[in-house]
């Protein structure tokens, strides 16, 4: 998945990120997947915090509305990371995701 966008982290997070909106490029088109915010360990945070908060600010990427929206921060799709998860919600949104890694022969 591509980064897309992120979420200011509140209390031990407050210097990196609180989760990371993700999207799936398919045929040239952002496809949300929805937001990770778990399976990271300090140094990912601080690093990839680092990382995604010197993107260049950008609109809204994606048609689609998304929970925590006016909150979000949206940035250009340069950083790919891996994730698992559970399953595909109806609105095709991964349930449960995890970041598993930084993908930076993706990018």
């Amino acid at each position: 998945c591509v980064v897309i966008g992120y979420n200011e982290g509140q209390g031990n997070r407050a210097s990196t990120f609180g989760g990371l909106h993700i999207a799936e490029m398919k045929e040239g088109k952002l496809i949300y997947r929805g937001k990770v915010g778990s399976g990271f360990n300090d140094d990912d945070l601080k690093e990839i915090g680092g990382m995604v908060k010197k993107l260049k600010h950008t609109p809204k990427p994606i048609e689609q509305k998304v929970l925590d929206e006016k909150v979000s921060k949206w940035v250009e799709p340069q950083y790919f990371v891996e994730v698992t998860y559970a399953s595909l919600t109806p609105d095709k949104i991964f349930r449960e995701p995890v970041f598993v890694r930084m993908r930076p022969d993706l990018n």
